[in-house]
């Protein structure tokens, strides 16, 4: 009943008043909560870039590069090699 109770993500943030649990080690990839916090707070300083892609049948994985273009003058030239990562589709 108490876990209907605080269902929500948010609610469980508070779990040692709301859920009456305490850890012996809370981490994350081997860092604290405050250091995790830390460490999205300072990724929110710089930009960052998503894309989404929707592929339907594709039938075979790839792997498939990815390249910054960087304007290189005034005249709308740019520079597009620049690798920026990989990702696989599967």
């Amino acid at each position: 009943k108490i876990t209907q109770k605080y269902s929500r993500p948010a609610d469980t943030f508070d779990y040692r008043n709301k859920f009456h649990y305490e850890y012996d080690n809370l981490e994350f990839n081997h860092q604290t909560i405050p250091q995790l916090e830390n460490l999205l707070q300072k990724r929110k300083e710089h930009g960052r870039v998503f894309a989404g892609f929707l592929i339907h049948n594709i039938g075979v994985s790839a792997d498939v590069e990815i390249y910054v273009c960087v304007p290189t003058g005034r005249n709308g030239k740019q520079n597009c090699n620049h690798g920026a990562g990989v990702f696989s589709v599967l």
